[in-house]
């Protein structure tokens, strides 16, 4: 029997394998009957190469002459003890039969080749396929993670649409309780405002309703009023006179400030005069009181020179005044200053007379 070299290693094992199968289908061409190798059931080329095998193995005959059979020798190179084996180049051309064990053999390195192939072919498809899972994975993780930044971003832009709506509507808010803020001080403002108008309509009402005096006295030194001035002793006369009607008409009926007004002149005038003296007085009520030094010429007597007083009520609302007569003054030991006493009880004569007028 041939011996077939040992085969190992990995650089001429596919030549090896086409040479043997080839080597097994020239010898089964020639001993086989060409009509039933090529027969659709024992087609070669319908059937797997480890069949093809196995059929010519089965085929063959048991021996095999020696000098027919191309010797197939091994070629060690130097130096590598397991180096691929030579085939030599007349086994190309081998026409008589491979003996059994070495179609079996062949058969078997066929089928192990085969097998190796599906398993390396099986194992590329599974890698391609954990490959395909794999980058499915990596395409579904990075759409989950996009859709997940998307979403946070939404979120954030969100938020922040939110903040910025959230800080206009407290802007808005903030504008509209300092507008009513504003409006509810002006409205107060105003309110206040228009209380102290009324206020002080009021009080110049009132003021202007209350009773105003007013004295014009002459001074003389035969009176014995020498130590006065015209408008020093009216200031007063007119003191007095405030006095004299509070007690008989009441303190808040008659008002107390004020300067002394000169009035003779607009007495004289009518009633143009009487509504200038009003408008200056501004009061709708003025009680006057004119004090008259009168004289016909030189005289030893006193009396001669004691002033007159005349009264004088007038209502500014209706143009209407009303006079008293006229009355001598007399001097009295109980004067604080010159015909006080007298003026006094003259004036509060008048006003008791007139209270009703005067009081309106």
């Amino acid at each position: 029997m041939i011996a077939l070299p040992e085969m190992r290693g990995h650089v001429f094992r596919g030549p090896l394998l086409v040479l043997l199968v080839g080597s097994c289908f020239i010898v089964g061409s020639r001993l086989l009957p060409m009509d039933d190798f090529l027969s659709p059931a024992t087609d070669p080329q319908s059937l797997p190469l480890a069949d093809t095998a196995e059929t010519i193995a089965e085929n063959a005959p048991v021996a095999v002459p020696e000098e027919d059979v191309a010797v197939i020798s091994e070629e060690q190179r130097p130096g590598d003890s397991d180096g691929p084996a030579v085939i030599d180049e007349t086994a190309a051309g081998l026409d008589s039969p491979i003996p059994a064990d070495a179609a079996a053999e062949a058969a078997r390195l066929a089928e192990q080749e085969a097998q190796r192939m599906a398993e390396a072919d099986a194992r590329r498809q599974v890698e391609s396929q954990r490959k395909r899972e794999a980058e499915a994975v990596q395409r579904r993780l990075a759409e989950v993670e996009r859709q997940a930044e998307q979403e946070a971003q939404q979120k954030r832009e969100a938020e922040e649409t939110a903040r910025r709506e959230r800080q206009i509507a407290a802007a808005r808010e903030a504008e509209r309780a300092a507008r009513r803020q504003r409006e509810a001080e002006a409205a107060a403002a105003a309110r206040e405002a228009e209380l102290a108008e009324q206020q002080r309509l009021a009080a110049e009402a009132a003021e202007k309703s209350k009773l105003r005096a007013f004295v014009e006295a002459d001074v003389d030194d035969r009176a014995g009023l020498g130590d006065f001035t015209s408008t020093g002793y009216s200031a007063k006369l007119k003191a007095e006179l405030i006095l004299v009607a509070q007690e008989t008409l009441g303190a808040d009926a008659v008002a107390t400030g004020g300067d002394n007004m000169a009035f003779r002149k607009l007495i004289r005038l009518g009633r143009n005069g009487l509504e200038q003296l009003c408008e200056q007085a501004g009061s709708t009520r003025v009680l006057l009181a004119d004090v008259v030094i009168e004289s016909a010429g030189f005289s030893v007597v006193d009396s001669a020179y004691w002033p007159q007083l005349q009264m004088a009520a007038i209502d500014c609302d209706a143009g209407s005044i009303r006079r008293g007569r006229k009355q001598r003054l007399e001097p009295h030991r109980l004067d604080r200053f010159g015909f006080q006493q007298s003026f006094s009880e003259r004036s509060r004569e008048f006003i008791s007379s007139q209270g009703y007028f005067l009081g309106q």
